[in-house]
């Protein structure tokens, strides 16, 4: 039976209010908070106003992580201790395999990579603060901090993050992945992110007026939690639920890499499949939580894609007027106000409304004050650079709402495209997998054996407008175009685009760095902000292929596999591509040079027990789609996803030493489709990184196949070691294993955290 996802606990941390009921009583009073940045210096900006905490706030980190952690991980344990606190709730309660966190955010790190920029050496730098500069690095704090050993996932899709990431939490509670889900959304305003809207004409010079005037953005921060159980269990431990997810979608536009579609297709798709998620119509709607961030194009064609759906019918208010726009954690915030409101039978206002911005609809935007008004169902909708759009769909009355049973299809991988060391194309790459080609040095890195893509090209003359974008935008789309080669334009327009991302556009991201970095912030590159967002590349990928389904960023590729798998199973999807890429600049060369021990300046050898790596670039794409789907149209079937697991062990960082995560990934995959360790014919890891995580890789296989298990595979030694795009290599060289066995396993852990196992099978 299909369980129901309820929210126990809310938690919140921003500048105007340090708890659910200060924010309730802030709005109620028609306050906000903006005030003049203090924190860096912002007087060359056109904006110098956020809702920021001022530089005289307290770091809201444990004592134990001020030294190095990011101040989002400081905002997210914060709110935390509030959600936990409102839900009566001890983690203690559940097995820690049950219990999973998955956060949203669109910039967790940047503090410190902006550091890092400005330090004059690197090799100074506490090498914990690299650690921080990871976009899960709140994800992994919070996940250390309760214990968890379910599934850890970080969505980094911009704006539309901690909206996605609900979502996704109602999914794994009602899929049995999660009995509960500690649901974040965290964000930061920086220096850097502050001059890049400042690059793009953006700001507002005063305070942002959704679906008004003057036009412009001002910048937010801070973090909100929700705990998420499943109801079952929740009434048993005699919890009181505060609403119930209903239903989620997700879409893109392909259209623009910072501005939407100007009609608010991709807008108004998201929110129609939402509604049929949660199995209602336009009418059932009681209140939305618009997106509104003040901007021209975002108000005029979200306001559109709102018109057709609800007319003047519905009231529709947006929380970005006294919250500011908090990024990756707008959607939990923005839910977590209206919920403040809404139980006592209020809705929050629109502020700074002093009349209709010409080119948006005319929509009931509830303007300046709080209104009285009964909301049973609200919606609460997010919009991101790259065109990514969100949706989730909240019931205030438990267990009334329709719920429909958890579909699980069979998934098949039917398109392949590989970018990596060994040359451009899928044949490339499995030609030098399966006869143990190495990698050739290139004579520009002598004295560090790193893997380079050589004389890249597109092979597609049609995708030459995408030639002067950074290294791995070029590999992920030519490895995407591989993927989806046998699609027609009206199938890829329904299929999604699911990226795993370690590191942003790499050159763009540094090359911003640099704009803003010297006496002239305000002239900071608006053309490499854009690419900054970890979800950029997946919006360049999905305008150069149309994709336009379901579409979000995801650290680290075995997310995003995962994720995947997830949507084509449950139905959510007919067929998603799934891809990731990397790149290699001196500057990363450094930054990983910094980390003691783990470039080598020989080569590799996969599992050779030894310290370090080779560092690699490239990309590789899946196209997973419903197995009868793929029938249907006649598609080439390579394999066939059997079983998908995630989880993790409660660690900051890195996996145990015996390998517990990773066996229990194993275990279950087996579980969930009645297999033996028998009959498994070959096993693909990661065999690189450090001692510790080959010993856990060797520890795990030996924990679940005796001392004579398959054969174990590696393709670092045609790829390197590619941070976000080595899961997808695993699975590409499974594919090329299963004409020799007839399932293969491919394990492995992502840098950013989490462990998945995945089994493939011939078709």
């Amino acid at each position: 039976m299909t369980a129901r996802a309820v929210i126990t606990g809310m938690g919140v941390r921003v500048p105007m209010a340090a708890s659910i009921d200060e924010l309730k009583a802030e709005v109620l009073a028609g306050n906000k908070a903006m005030i003049e940045v203090d924190r860096f210096d912002a007087s060359r900006f056109k904006g110098r106003n956020a809702s920021v905490f001022p530089v005289a706030c307290p770091d809201l980190a444990p004592a134990v992580l001020r030294p190095w952690a990011e101040r989002t991980a400081g905002y997210a344990l914060a709110a935390l201790a509030e959600a936990k606190a409102q839900s009566g709730i001890d983690w203690k309660h559940y097995a820690p395999e049950c219990i999973a966190v998955v956060l949203g955010t669109s910039n967790s790190g940047i503090e410190r990579l902006e550091e890092i920029a400005k330090a004059p050496s690197i090799a100074d730098i506490d090498p914990r603060k690299l650690a921080a500069t990871s976009i899960a690095h709140a994800t992994n704090v919070v996940a250390a901090r309760v214990g968890a050993k379910g599934p850890r996932v970080t969505f980094s899709s911009a704006c539309a993050s901690s909206t996605a990431a609900v979502g996704h939490a109602m999914d794994l509670i009602r899929d049995g992945c999660a009995d509960l889900v500690i649901v974040v959304g965290a964000d930061d305003v920086s220096h850097g992110i502050m001059a890049g809207f400042n690059s793009l004409g953006a700001l507002s010079s005063t305070c942002t007026a959704p679906f008004s005037e003057p036009i412009g953005i001002t910048l937010g921060e801070g973090a909100g939690v929700f705990i998420m159980e499943n109801a079952r269990l929740a009434a048993r431990r005699g919890a009181k639920a505060i609403a119930e997810v209903t239903g989620y979608a997700l879409s893109g536009d392909a259209y623009h890499a910072t501005s939407p579609d100007r009609e608010g297709r991709g807008i108004e798709a998201a929110m129609r499949m939402a509604l049929a998620d949660a199995r209602l119509d336009p009418h059932d709607i009681d209140f939305v939580s618009a997106h509104g961030t003040g901007t021209e194009a975002n108000d005029s064609a979200e306001s559109q894609a709102m018109e057709r759906l609800f007319g003047r019918s519905v009231p529709i208010s947006s929380s970005k007027s006294f919250l500011g726009h908090t990024l990756g954690a707008s959607g939990i915030i923005e839910m977590i106000a209206t919920l403040a409101l809404a139980r006592d039978g209020m809705i929050p206002p629109t502020l700074n409304f002093g009349g209709l911005r010409p080119g948006c609809a005319d929509l009931d935007y509830v303007p300046n004050e709080p209104r009285r008004h009964a909301v049973r169902r609200f919606a609460c909708n997010n919009y991101a650079f790259g065109g990514n759009n969100a949706s989730t769909i909240i019931d205030l009355e438990i267990g009334r709402s329709p719920l429909p049973e958890v579909a699980s299809r069979p998934v098949a991988i039917t398109g392949l495209g590989a970018v990596s060391a060994m040359g451009t194309g899928y044949a490339s790459f499995a030609e030098g997998f399966a006869a143990g080609t190495v990698f050739d040095i290139q004579d520009e890195d002598a004295g560090l054996a790193v893997a380079r893509v050589g004389n890249f090209a597109f092979s597609d003359p049609r995708l030459k407008a995408f030639i002067r974008a950074s290294p791995m935008v070029r590999f992920a789309i030519e490895a995407a175009r591989e993927a989806t080669a046998m699609l027609d334009n009206g199938e890829r327009e329904e299929s999604g685009l699911i990226m795993g991302i370690v590191n942003a556009a790499q050159r763009n991201m540094e090359r911003f760095l640099e704009s803003v970095g010297g006496d002239t912030p305000e002239l900071a590159s608006p053309q490499h902000f854009s690419m900054t967002t970890m979800n950029a590349i997946g919006g360049q990928v999905s305008i150069a292929h149309g994709l336009k389904g379901y579409n979000t960023s995801l650290a680290g590729s075995w997310s995003a596999a995962a994720y995947g798998f997830t949507l084509v199973n449950r139905a959510r999807q007919d067929r998603v591509v799934v891809a990731a890429c990397d790149e290699i600049t001196p500057k990363l060369t450094e930054f990983y040079g910094a980390m003691k021990g783990i470039l080598r300046a020989s080569r590799a050898e996969a599992f050779d027990g030894k310290d370090g790596i080779n560092l690699g670039e490239g990309a590789a794409a899946l196209m997973f789609e419903a197995l009868h789907t793929a029938r249907a149209r006649g598609a080439d079937v390579l394999a066939v996803i059997s079983a998908s697991a995630e989880t993790q062990d409660p660690k900051l960082n890195g996996c145990r030493r015996d390998g517990d995560g990773l066996a229990r990934a194993v275990r279950m995959c087996l579980e969930r489709i009645g297999l033996r360790p028998a009959d498994i014919g070959a096993v693909i890891a990661g065999g690189s990184w450090t001692r510790i995580a080959q010993q856990a890789e060797m520890s795990a296989v030996r924990e679940v196949f005796g001392n004579a298990g398959p054969q174990l595979h590696s393709t670092i030694e045609q790829t390197g070691f590619l941070p976000a795009a080595g899961a997808l290599f695993g699975l590409a060289g499974g594919v090329r294993l299963l004409t020799e066995v007839e399932h293969v396993l491919v394990m492995g852990s992502d840098v950013t955290g989490p462990h998945a196992a995945m089994i493939i099978s011939r078709p």
